[in-house]
């Protein structure tokens, strides 16, 4: 186990360092995000090395400098290609053209595509925290409403996922959902 925890820990400082300076939206530092979904990952039903350093890089290169070809440097190219696939950022001009919901379900038009379990649960688990933490945080009711009807979106695109993720992920939104 001592190679496989030593690319978590890695996974874990390149996040880390990578998400320094950055805060979430309720002012926390960003680091924590991908701290709760490795852990929410860790506790599935089949995790393993790899997807759980995937969990931990999840967000550093849609939200931070780092590129694929940094990750290619220290992780191996199955850690980097479900990072590209966990990664929301279309350079298709098109895209750029369409409406939030519409891109919202472009985006998980793309995710259903991918018959992976461990992207399908890091994702659960993303979507999990990031509901979660909408409970603590002072955003605007109607955001709040469009990100619970890209959230339902999300779950039954993320078919390959953990059932157990799945299950607290639509626990958790139908909760926001009664609060809104």
């Amino acid at each position: 186990m001592g190679n496989g925890l030593s690319l978590i820990i890695n996974a874990a400082g390149v996040a880390k360092e990578a998400h320094k300076d950055q805060r979430r939206y309720d002012g926390e530092p960003y680091i924590n995000h991908p701290m709760r979904v490795a852990g929410m990952v860790t506790l599935c039903q089949i995790p393993n090395e790899m997807m759980i350093a995937t969990a931990w890089l999840h967000d550093v290169v849609e939200d931070t400098h780092l590129t694929p070809n940094d990750l290619l440097r220290w992780f191996p190219a199955c850690v980097v290609q479900d990072v590209i696939h966990l990664t929301n950022v279309f350079t298709d001009d098109d895209y750029f053209n369409l409406s939030r919901a519409e891109r919202r379900t472009a985006e998980a038009e793309r995710l259903a595509g991918i018959d992976s379990y461990y992207v399908h649960t890091i994702k659960l688990a993303d979507r999990c925290d990031n509901v979660h933490q909408m409970l603590q945080a002072k955003r605007s009711r109607q955001w709040a409403k469009d990100y619970i009807a890209e959230t339902w979106e999300l779950i039954e695109a993320l078919a390959y996922g953990d059932l157990g993720l799945r299950t607290t992920l639509v626990a958790r939104t139908t909760k926001v959902m009664k609060e809104l």
